[in-house]
């Protein structure tokens, strides 16, 4: 699984923009449980702009509580976006602007308003009310105002994001605003978008009105405003058919990958007493081809050793890990050379997921197994009688995931800046996982396969249907 998506528990615009027909600003208008969040400034002449900004919450706990499960990659192999999606309105729309996405340092509460048009709806009033507004953001037994009017935010994190024609979703990579606020360096307060700078203080002398995007309450499952985690898959297991190395190929193709899973009663574990392990090659008479190679910790339980191997001798050799005189797990390499093709004509395949089921729970992550082989393989009777059928392993597969109702496209090749929906493969073919509860139930699934080739899509004929429930 190498995509996860966290829904935000709170969120609410914040403005003091004029009450319709009146002079008065209305600071103290609560728009928490509003189904859109706004975001605007309005040139005030000869006074300060009018303006609205959102605030968004999400909970760090389960995210470190999932990074504690092993569900998530450790600090620097994922990235953290923030994603908001627009929605359509009747009235003038901001354009050609910039919006800045930063930290909350003040505790807020979302309050109970819905009026975003009229803000008739009241959130905190001194020791009255509840729900954050321009002036007042909590109510913990006393009354709490911002320290600054308008919000309190951490100005270091600042991040800008351009909106040419206001028609735009967002998406913005906040992994240092996230990772920080697992560490606590930061307060776990959530993050604001605001209209940047110039921009919002009436300066330029323009009105940026209105931007708005689905808020938590959006009854759209999928433009609820989230944030996702994203890392490439980690697993790429050689071990079961690894190439000796060739002149013609640099020493990164000729590198590969073996792992070492430890587990207790199926539950990944580290070795006891965390020691520093490395991995020895013999061949097929115990002669040591390799040792010391170096061992990398790849999350826990799971270990990992990157080795190039020389010999033309297609054979099973051993790899063993290993620490001073303690043995923790003896593998099997099957070790071949590898063949160059003499022909331009592209090799076509034949792929299918051979553990689909027809129905999945919405709470359940789902592991999906990839067999594929040439499209014109032509085995004999002998060979399939006498031959464990092997699946080809691509390291440059993805996937793809639509709705097929409405042919809306609900998670789609994740190539850049992260390769989220690359496969991963070990000896047994390509696998991907998902995490069901991205999905909305109810409606029926295709999964779209496409091998990338020299920055070529090559869309896989073959669709997988499912359903979830």
């Amino acid at each position: 699984m190498s995509i996860k998506k966290y829904k935000i528990t709170a969120d609410n615009s914040i403005t003091d923009g004029l009450y319709q027909f009146s002079n008065n600003r209305s600071k103290l208008a609560n728009n928490g449980a509003a189904d859109s969040l706004e975001l605007f400034s309005l040139y005030a002449s000869g006074s300060d702009a009018y303006r609205s900004r959102i605030l968004l919450n999400f909970s760090t706990e389960n995210i470190i509580q999932d990074r504690q499960k092993n569900l998530l990659p450790s600090e620097g192999n994922v990235k953290f976006f923030l994603n908001l999606y627009n929605v359509a309105h009747e009235q003038t729309l901001a354009r050609d602007f910039y919006a800045s996405i930063l930290p909350i340092s003040s505790s807020w509460d979302e309050g109970y308003g819905l009026d975003l048009d009229l803000r008739t709806d009241i959130g905190q009033t001194g020791s009255i009310g509840y729900g954050s507004n321009w002036i007042w953001r909590t109510k913990e037994g006393n009354s709490y105002a911002w320290n600054q009017e308008g919000g309190d935010f951490i100005y270091q994190y600042e991040k800008n994001y351009h909106f040419k024609t206001g028609l735009e979703d967002l998406s913005i990579d906040v992994t240092n605003i996230i990772e920080d606020q697992i560490k606590n360096i930061i307060p776990r307060n959530g993050i604001a978008i605001k209209i940047s700078g110039s921009y919002e203080d009436g300066s330029r002398q323009e009105d940026y009105y209105t931007k708005r995007f689905s808020a938590r309450s959006s009854e759209y499952f999928y433009k609820v405003p989230t944030i996702n985690a994203y890392w490439e898959e980690q697993i790429k297991d050689d071990r079961g058919e690894f190439y000796y190395s060739s002149d013609s190929l640099s020493p990164a193709d000729n590198s590969g990958s073996i792992y070492f899973f430890n587990k207790k009663d199926g539950i990944l574990t580290d070795v006891y007493n965390n020691p520093t392990i490395y991995v020895k090659i013999l061949n097929s008479d115990n002669q040591i081809l390799i040792d010391n190679i170096t061992v990398e910790k790849i999350n826990t339980g799971s270990y990992k050793a990157q080795l190039a191997l020389s010999g033309s001798e297609e054979e099973d050799l051993k790899d063993v890990w290993y620490s001073s005189n303690k043995i923790y797990y003896t593998g099997v390499i099957n070790a071949k050379s590898r063949q160059f093709e003499d022909s331009l004509t592209n090799d076509e395949y034949v792929f299918s997921i051979t553990n689909i089921k027809q129905k999945y729970d919405s709470q359940e992550t789902a592991l999906f197994k990839i067999f594929s082989r040439k499209k014109n393989w032509n085995p004999n009777i002998y060979k399939i009688a006498n031959t464990q059928l092997n699946s080809l392993k691509f390291n440059n597969l993805y996937y793809k995931i639509t709705r097929i109702i409405d042919n809306s496209t609900v998670l789609d090749y994740g190539i850049e800046p992260i390769k989220y929906t690359k496969c991963g493969y070990d000896k047994n073919g390509n696998f991907f996982n998902i995490d069901m509860s991205m999905f909305e139930p109810g409606y029926m699934y295709e999964i779209s396969l496409m091998l990338l080739v020299d920055d070529q899509k090559n869309e896989i004929k073959d669709k997988f249907k499912f359903k979830v429930e």
